[in-house]
């Protein structure tokens, strides 16, 4: 699950973030948290990366962009995304349900306040990729394919392969844009190593900065292009000690 916090004040986003360590020792899903004290930081670092499932926000920052038009921004990338307000500025609040805001919570947030915030989010975080499917069509036959079911998918252009798993695992082979599967997955579900193939973590045994190995002995090229961010991402999903995947 991925989180961003953004408040200029230091010690806010600091308590916020204490928050989360403290949730995730209790047993909570491990996340990769970003911190940022400037909302218009965040804007420039949210564009073209991949969308976050929870954000802790300020509603004002001086002299930049709100908390309130950051929030649409980040919504635009996640329509399913939970959003947070935490401040001090209480005539916000009305505002803040515009955006379809979690809660609106007063500084300074109570540890409880957050854990419950953070509890919701990985529900709905858990919804949205268990639910999720992909339709696509080969030879006149519409197939209905289930996301958490695809190890992988292999791109030779212009045709896919579709590697679902099952009791008889299969592979789908269809005329189609891997940017076009890609954009219909659900955010942060798979990990794109390299620009032939999409790989889904949770069949991944190994990974290294040259390739990974799924649980069935597939072998996978990590792209020199893709190398550190591919690295990164597993390191976050699989540890948990990276802020920038």
């Amino acid at each position: 699950m991925r989180i961003l916090i953004c408040d200029e004040e230091e010690r806010h986003g600091e308590a916020v973030l204490a928050s989360i360590e403290r949730w995730e020792q209790d047993g909570g899903t491990r996340a990769a948290v970003e911190r940022f004290r400037s909302s218009e930081d965040a804007l420039q670092a949210i564009r073209g990366r991949e969308p976050f499932d929870l954000a802790f926000l300020e509603a004002q920052f001086p002299g930049e962009l709100d908390g309130l038009q950051l929030a649409r921004e980040l919504r635009l990338r996640n329509p399913r995304m939970e959003i947070v307000f935490i401040t001090a500025r209480e005539e916000y609040a009305p505002r803040g349900y515009e955006v379809g805001a979690l809660r609106f919570l007063r500084k300074p947030a109570r540890d409880e306040q957050i854990r419950e915030c953070l509890d919701i989010a990985r529900h709905s975080w858990r919804d949205a990729q268990s639910d999720a499917f992909i339709a696509v069509e080969r030879r006149q036959v519409i197939y209905r394919i289930p996301c958490r079911a695809i190890r992988y998918i292999e791109s030779a252009a212009p045709y896919l392969d579709i590697h679902i798993d099952g009791p008889q695992p299969q592979k789908l082979h269809i005329r189609r844009k891997l940017s076009d599967i890609s954009g219909a997955l659900p955010p942060g579900m798979f990990v794109q190593c390299h620009q032939s193939f999409l790989v889904n973590p949770s069949y991944v045994r190994r990974v290294s900065k040259q390739s990974i190995l799924l649980l069935d002995g597939t072998e996978i090229p990590v792209s020199a292009k893709c190398r550190e961010s591919t690295y990164t991402r597993f390191k976050a999903l699989f540890l948990g000690d990276e802020k920038d995947s």
